[in-house]
Formats: structure tokens, sequence, C-alpha cells
């Protein structure tokens, strides 16, 4: 709602969006009902981007980009992002949702992983229902910005508030995400020693370096099938499948978690090469 509502409310038919093709259905939808032109390119291929700024002519000229990949975990290219939108004067959404709480200094998410100047963001979203583990969501900018949201963003009006406890447990979340580094310290080696395991094991997973770590199967039935039996072990890994993701690109999705431990990564490790060869 965050993201639907701040593209429908801030873009006129003066505006473009430049949008990756593998945002979140959220980004998608909130470009599509826009007023504004809405022009995707290739998962991220700055050189295509870049093209399509040149050629589009729009009074505003808006970048959105996840800064975290649902769906393989993928940190986007955020300096190459920075680079055009300094060069063509451009403006700069970030939907940080899996970014924020596991990456960079204090967890502040992708940008702070990059080193890069926040004020360079005209707008970053954000939730808290993945690293905070409560629900809602947030938008930052500068002031004008916001009250503007406040006043006429019908996707923030026109819902029911946070109950009271749950902004309580939020601030709390909050407050854990910037003092205990260990939780992040703790993932990096899960997914290090998932990442040394997987190669050993010759698995097809993404690059990520992200709690999201995925395998692409390809066959959709095949991955029903790993996802159900891994279930029986009692391994329980996200199956997604067309059309969430393009045909024959059907995959497991692996969430791995501060509360998860070396031995759980070695059995989801042994258990899955032992399904890997049956099925291949």
């Amino acid at each position: 709602m965050a993201n639907f509502a701040v593209l429908t409310t801030l873009l006129n038919d003066k505006d473009c969006i430049f949008g990756d093709r593998l945002n979140h259905a959220s980004v998608i939808d909130g470009s599509r009902y826009s007023k504004a032109q809405f022009k995707r390119y290739r998962r991220n291929d700055i050189s295509a981007l870049e093209k399509n700024i040149m050629r589009i002519n729009a009074q505003n000229k808006w970048i959105v980009s996840e800064g975290v990949f649902s769906m393989d975990g993928e940190i986007a290219p955020l300096p190459q992002l920075f680079n055009l939108v300094k060069k063509y004067q451009c403006k700069l959404i970030i939907d940080d949702a899996h970014g924020l709480g596991v990456l960079g200094e204090g967890g502040r998410g992708s940008i702070k992983y990059y080193q890069l100047p926040v004020k360079n963001v005209s707008i970053l979203i954000g939730t808290f229902g993945k690293s905070f583990g409560t629900m809602g969501a947030f938008v930052a900018g500068n002031g004008l910005l916001i009250e503007t949201l406040i006043q006429f963003a019908r996707g923030y009006i026109y819902t029911t508030a946070l109950p009271p406890a749950i902004a309580s447990a939020t601030y709390t979340s909050l407050r854990l995400i910037q003092e205990e580094n260990w939780r992040r310290e703790h993932l990096r080696l899960l997914i290090k020693g998932f990442h040394q395991g997987s190669q050993d094991l010759n698995l097809p997973i993404s690059p990520s370096i992200t709690p999201i770590q995925t395998i692409i199967v390809g066959d959709t039935k095949k991955t029903l099938e790993v996802a159900q039996w891994l279930k029986q072990k009692g391994i329980l890994v996200g199956c997604i499948r067309p059309p969430t993701v393009p045909h024959n690109t059907a995959r497991l999705r692996i969430n791995l978690t501060v509360h998860h431990t070396k031995h759980d990564v070695d059995f989801l490790l042994e258990t899955l090469s032992k399904i890997w060869n049956e099925i291949h």
C-alpha cells in the first residue's frame, strides 16, 4: 500500500517512471495506476535504462527499484542508479523492504551497504513486516513530500492505523536492529556456510549475499515435489512458480533467519543433496 500510495499520489501525466522489470508487484501496480508514462527495463540492465531515459521526454523522470529483489535476494546496482540520477537529474525511489535490518551499518539497508549518500534518494520506502517482525510500512523523504502524502495519499488516509501495541513493538525492533549487530553477523555466517555447502554439492543457487537464497529448479512439477519432500522432513521453504516468476524458472526460496543454527543449515544441505540427486 505504501508503494501504491506514493506512485499514484505524487506522479502526474508529465512524468515518466522507469522501473526494473522484476520490481515487486506493488511497485508495478502503483506505476501502472499512476498517471505517468511507465517504461520497464530488463533486470539490472543499466545500459537499457540509460537509453530509455535519453529517449523519453518527460518533465520528471523517476527511477524506481527494489534495494534487494525479493525473488532471488540480489542487491540492486545502486551506485550505477545513483550515477544516472546525477547525470540526467532523475528522481530515485528505492523500496528497501528486504534490505533494511540486514544490510549496512546498523541495519540501515542497501544504500548504507554501498556507502552511498541517502540525500540522492528522493523517496525511501520500507516495510515493518520483514526484518522488523511486525507489520505496516513507512515512507521517508523531505517534509513537503511527507505532508503531501499525509494530505492526499488515499492508500494512507483511508486505511486503519496501526494498533499502539504494534507501533511499540516496531519501536523496540528498531532499537534491536540498531544496537545488536551480532544478529547480522550470525546471518552472514549462515549465508556463507550455505553458499559453501551449495557449491560443494553443485546446487544452482543465486549469488545472493542476503538471507533470501534461491535454488532454480526450472520445472514447476519438480519444484513442487521437492518443496513437499522437504516439508515432510521438517523443512519449510517457499515454492515460487509461474506466474510469480517467468516460465521454466520455478524455484525454491529459502529464507535464513537469526533463529537458524549452523546445524539447521547443514541439515538443509544434507536433505537437499539427497533429493537433488533423485530428481536429476
